[in-house]
């Protein structure tokens, strides 16, 4: 059965996380304990289906570590959907490095470690046309 994970914000403080699976709603404050008790919320971010290499669940908006070219140098990226795609946009070059293409995986958990969240700086996304509500 698929499910769908999405971290749920107030501006830019998370207060907890959803799970959906099947038609049932699961919410959490802590992603540890779940329940069927709702959590206020105004954004929420959708989960990529991928956990970094320290097991930790990657978001929409993630700034994580990531190689472009294997075996390369190291840059940042945040973790970004754009038109139904995950991509990995490069802070340093404004690339955008697709997660996915042709049904093959670019970039697997275990390739990425979680660093900050894009909207803890506005500045950026602000720069690449992203605007919180």
């Amino acid at each position: 059965m698929d499910e769908q994970r999405f971290r749920l914000r107030q501006g830019a403080q998370i207060v907890g996380y959803l799970r959906i699976v099947g038609q049932t709603s699961f919410y959490s404050k802590d992603s540890f304990w779940w329940n069927g008790s709702s959590v206020d919320y105004s954004t929420k971010d959708a989960w990529t289906g991928m956990k970094d290499k320290n097991n930790t669940h990657l978001y929409a908006g993630d700034i994580v570590e990531f190689e472009p070219i294997p075996g390369e140098d190291v840059d940042m990226g945040a973790l970004l959907l754009q038109e139904g795609a995950w991509v990995v946009k490069s802070v340093t070059t404004d690339v955008e490095y697709p997660v996915h293409a042709l049904g093959l995986s670019l970039y697997e958990g275990k390739d990425l470690r979680w660093l900050s969240y894009l909207f803890l700086n506005p500045e950026l996304a602000e720069s690449w046309g992203f605007w919180e509500d």
